[in-house]
């Protein structure tokens, strides 16, 4: 397995601290990137002292369709 991290380039929204029963949205903007077919992006968000997880994995098909941001910086 090979892993490449990606570092976020912009993030919006209340990402730190999620009350319980609760839900929350937010944005992460990353740099442009290629992924070749059978791999695909891994989101992985993980709980604080905690043992829940998600693994979001998103496939290249599915980046493509995606729309491209205005100019963050």
């Amino acid at each position: 397995m090979q892993e490449v991290e990606q570092k976020p380039v912009y993030i919006t929204g209340n990402h730190s601290k999620i009350k319980g029963n609760n839900y929350s949205v937010f944005v992460v903007a990353l740099e442009k990137f290629t992924i070749p077919d059978k791999k695909y992006l891994a989101v992985q968000i993980t709980e604080k002292n905690g043992g829940r997880h998600f693994l979001l994995r998103v496939n290249n098909k599915a980046i493509m369709k995606s729309k491209v941001l205005p100019d963050l910086k």
